[in-house]
């Protein structure tokens, strides 16, 4: 995205900024530039070194200026943002503060570990999700083989290919599978 014009903002609840970007830099995905350029932002729970956050929530987040200056919003882990155990009225909020974000022309891609927050919301987010890619893995003989699962893709441009194998190796990034691939 970044080498197509595209402006994004990551927001990290695992890393440090720092090591964010180290571990862009380790799979070869070299990422200074745009950070000095500002057509990247980084954003950690973290900060640049370890002095953690942990009264942001996702709504905060999305009353972000960054979040404004962004077209793509990538919140990992965004399950790590959420409350747990919204009410009815809290979830329909969140879900139209989403949906008001992305009708100002953003993208927003949310990881989240499905075990982590609400399943209500999780299931109304499924629903009004233009892509949903579920995350799996399973052990063959010894290999452990990973898949990203397509469960859902509106508006598809042509036939969508349903499980794709990936994985990622140091210095050469994200490399999908092509055995997998049929």
């Amino acid at each position: 995205m970044l080498h197509n014009g595209v402006k994004i903002l990551v927001v990290t609840t695992e890393l440090t900024t720092r090591g964010w970007i180290e571990q862009m830099e380790s799979i070869g995905y070299g990422v200074t530039d745009a950070l000095r350029e500002g057509r990247l932002m980084v954003f950690s729970r973290f900060g640049t070194v370890a002095e953690a956050r942990d009264d942001v929530g996702l709504e905060d987040v999305l009353q972000s200026k960054a979040v404004e200056e962004a077209d793509v919003v990538i919140l990992d882990s965004a399950s790590a943002l959420m409350d747990d155990g919204l009410d009815d009225k809290q979830r329909f909020d969140l879900m139209q503060r989403l949906r008001k974000t992305t009708a100002d022309g953003r993208s927003i891609m949310l990881c989240v570990d499905p075990d982590e927050m609400d399943h209500k919301l999780l299931h109304s987010m499924r629903a009004s999700a233009e892509v949903v890619l579920d995350l799996s893995t399973t052990l063959i003989g010894g290999d452990l083989k990973r898949n990203i699962v397509v469960t859902r893709f509106l508006r598809a441009a042509g036939p969508v290919q349903t499980s794709v194998g990936w994985r990622v190796e140091p210095s050469m990034g994200f490399i999908v599978d092509i055995t997998a691939v049929s």
